[in-house]
């Protein structure tokens, strides 16, 4: 979102112009590496764990070839899935590496951006060493990265359905976008809100 990231600059901009709020973003991206932590961990489990107990397992691989013959959409098709289970676990694997990179690196740009925001405040920073723009940049490609791996590793939840069949994948998909809809977006408020807003504070 765009003014996530503007959000993002101007918190920087005010870390840098006062010693006195180094705390403050300290705890700021301390929060936001727990949140980067937490999903690559997850990733890393079901990456390393689940899916590949579920492609070397012979009764599990039987079991999902059952449920896809008996889908609606594979039946109206002749009963032969497109692809084999194993075949679509392999690529939900490979959607969910891609999310855990993502993750990875939004994780170790966070922690950059301590290293760095430190070192533009500080008297011991050369004059020639300018970090504020390499900051900036660092700190919008973290926050992209951790969005994108978001929205990735659905993309891995919506996969793990197609394994189970296709109807279940596109009631699934329908649901999913409806709910990204209202929850991605948001309304401002209006003008009279906030004058009500203000007039409650007074």
């Amino acid at each position: 979102m765009r003014a996530a990231r503007n959000a993002r600059r101007v918190w920087a901009r005010s870390i840098l112009s006062d010693d006195k709020e180094t705390i403050t973003g300290v705890q700021t991206l301390r929060n936001s590496i727990m949140a980067v932590t937490l999903f690559t961990v997850a990733c890393g489990y079901v990456g390393a764990r689940a899916i590949p107990e579920l492609l070397l397992n012979n009764e599990w691989r039987e079991n999902l070839e059952t449920l896809q013959r008996y889908d609606p959409i594979t039946r109206a098709g002749g009963g032969v899935p497109l692809l084999h289970p194993a075949v679509k676990l392999g690529i939900a694997l490979g959607i969910l590496f891609v999310s855990f990179m993502c993750f990875a690196q939004s994780g170790r740009l966070y922690s950059h951006v301590g290293f760095m925001l430190r070192a533009v405040s500080s008297n011991l920073c050369p004059e020639h060493w300018t970090f504020e723009g390499e900051l900036l940049a660092v700190l919008d490609m973290a926050g992209f990265l951790f969005s994108l791996g978001l929205r990735i590793f659905m993309a891995f939840g919506l996969l793990v359905f197609w394994v189970v069949g296709p109807t279940t994948l596109l009631i699934v998909t329908v649901l999913a976008v409806i709910l990204l809809f209202a929850v991605d977006f948001v309304s401002l408020p209006k003008s009279r809100d906030l004058d009500t807003l203000e007039v409650g504070h007074a």
